[in-house]
């Protein structure tokens, strides 16, 4: 019994050094194929920056928020069916401006997110502005088809350039001082507690007033 005993404890311990070996040796070649084909993205990215030494010009400056600029207190968005709105008529609340448009698919998909999110702070010192360029009777036929619990405005072309729109879906958010403190460009999951509570952190700061 003694000596099956010890044959049954080299051969364990045979079989599991065979099979470290077998994981050891996969994850070698595991490893070596991930660097080779990092090494080739590495390669590839150097020999596109060094035919391109200017590329860096073509890459979005960051953003940082902007302060207060006069000319924004001035557009205007329009609900539909209602009088036009200014920003600054809007001062002292935070803005939550969202630009859209009906054929984009991504600003369509992330449109649940914003609903729930006007839901948590509707009672709140908290403007939503969910903004399309399209005219007023592109708008409503798409609202009957696909309708939003969101307020939805509709605005022209004199877009300022301070909110650097380069596509949609992209949500800016103004302190109640109109200052633009955020900006995100793509679809996002604004159903979020972090999206609240910056949102709220907002709500607290002292309104300023305008300047001269």
């Amino acid at each position: 019994m003694r000596l099956l005993n010890k044959h049954f404890f080299i051969g364990l311990s045979v079989g599991i050094a065979l099979t470290l070996a077998t994981v050891d040796t996969a994850a070698i070649f595991a490893a070596r194929r991930f660097w080779v084909a990092e090494k080739g993205s590495i390669l590839k990215a150097k020999g596109l920056v060094s035919d391109n030494p200017d590329l860096w010009k073509a890459f979005p400056a960051p953003f940082f928020p902007k302060p207060w600029i006069r000319s924004l207190e001035r557009w205007s968005v329009r609900p539909l069916g209602g009088p036009p709105v200014t920003l600054g008529e809007l001062k002292g609340k935070v803005v939550f401006l969202n630009f859209w448009s009906t054929g984009c698919a991504p600003c369509v998909a992330e449109m649940p997110g914003i609903e729930n999110l006007f839901a948590s702070l509707k009672d709140e010192q908290v403007v939503f502005l969910i903004a399309t360029a399209e005219d007023e009777q592109t708008v409503r036929h798409f609202l009957n088809k696909h309708p939003f619990r969101v307020p939805v405005y509709l605005y022209g072309e004199d877009l300022p350039t301070e909110f650097q729109l380069r596509g949609f879906p992209t949500t800016l958010i103004l302190d109640r001082n109109g200052a633009m403190v955020f900006r995100h460009s793509g679809p996002a999951n604004w159903d979020d507690e972090n999206a609240r509570k910056f949102i709220r952190s907002l709500e607290g700061s002292p309104a300023l007033h305008s300047p001269a």
